[in-house]
């Protein structure tokens, strides 16, 4: 038990914990909660190293935690560990643009990478739903996607290096600037390993030119089957959309009943994003309107809907947002369309 004279250094370490709004009991699952020993903060990789081989040295468990906005537990502290956050390792440390890569701190958030190069006409792919404030350590160790890694891939494939402290305090580089190394796919079991390998202070991100524009469009099916079945034929086709996402009917109507977003009463819903030039958007959508009209049984007026909407100045966010913003246009296709008839 500590002394009465610690109580200010504790109260000191909450209200420093307060300050950048950090929640250390629990992740988005807070139906179990557990607040730890004690969490640290550390700013720099030597830090993280000094933290991690006094707590070896001790025998004192660790749990890295980047934003905490897991549904898997990863974060969860236990009454005798350290918390050993991520938060104040935001810094971006090198850009380098002719090589389509950015170099940042772990702590970085998901979103503010895109940030920090989309003005020169750049994007971080990787786009998880908590993209606003999960962090780029987190995104490694859960090897975390989004809505356009049907395009993109994974964390994984847009993962060229890391600088990570081991859990005895020694610090390794694993990749880097360079393509793929010889030998063992050492960053590839890092990806993914839920920080039971090391912490990731440092990561080298690809990064992408951004594309001219994009446009959802939402498709409505009578049967899930049909849908899903949609879905293989666009594929086998050779259209390769940015993003596509299925709805069920209990989806849909949960959807409704929470947002108003103004879905069709359909058993199954496709969003479908597809990216490039004027020209390009159009030809893909052509092709899937096309593929998904076969899957109707030639009933295009009673059984499904398109919904389209240019959204070339519009955000990269879930596609599940881009429905209500092409919802709120009713094109179908390059045409203005009456109000969708409810099925």
């Amino acid at each position: 038990m500590g002394s009465d004279s610690d109580l200010p250094i504790m109260q000191e370490a909450i209200d420093i914990l307060e300050s950048f709004d950090i929640q250390i009991e629990v992740d988005i699952v807070s139906a179990h909660s557990c607040l730890p020993m004690i969490a640290v903060l550390p700013e720099t990789t030597q830090q993280v190293s000094d933290v991690l081989r006094v707590c070896y040295e001790e025998g004192v468990p660790v749990v890295p935690r980047g934003s905490g906005t897991s549904l898997a537990g990863g974060a969860m502290p236990t009454a005798d560990c350290v918390i050993l956050g991520v938060a104040k390792l935001n810094n971006v440390l090198e850009t380098d643009y002719d090589n389509r890569l950015i170099r940042v701190q772990s702590g970085r958030t998901n979103l503010s990478v895109s940030g920090a190069v989309e003005e020169d006409g750049f994007f971080y792919a990787p786009d998880p739903s908590s993209q606003l404030a999960c962090a780029i350590a987190g995104n490694i160790g859960m090897n975390s996607g989004g809505a356009h890694c049907l395009k993109y891939g994974v964390t994984t494939n847009n993962l060229m290096g890391v600088t990570m402290v081991m859990m005895d305090g020694e610090i390794v580089e694993i990749g880097g600037s360079h393509l793929d190394s010889a030998g063992l796919d050492l960053l590839g079991v890092i990806c993914g390993s839920e920080g039971q390998l090391g912490v990731v202070t440092e990561a080298t991100l690809r990064i992408l030119s951004k594309p001219v524009g994009a446009r959802p469009v939402l498709i409505a099916f009578d049967k899930n089957e049909v849908a899903g079945a949609c879905v293989a034929d666009i594929i086998k086709a050779g259209v390769l959309p940015v993003a596509m996402e299925f709805m069920d009917r209990l989806c849909i109507e949960t959807s409704e009943n929470f947002a108003n977003a103004g879905y069709p009463n359909a058993e199954a819903l496709l969003i479908v994003e597809v990216e490039g030039s004027e020209l390009e958007i159009q030809e893909q959508l052509t092709k899937i309107i096309s593929i998904a009209e076969k899957h109707n049984h030639g009933k295009a007026s009673g059984t499904y809907q398109t919904v389209s909407l240019r959204l070339t100045d519009k955000p990269r966010v879930g596609s599940s947002l881009l429905a209500l913003y092409a919802l709120s246009g009713w094109q179908l296709g390059a045409k203005q369309a009456q109000e969708p008839t409810r099925l």
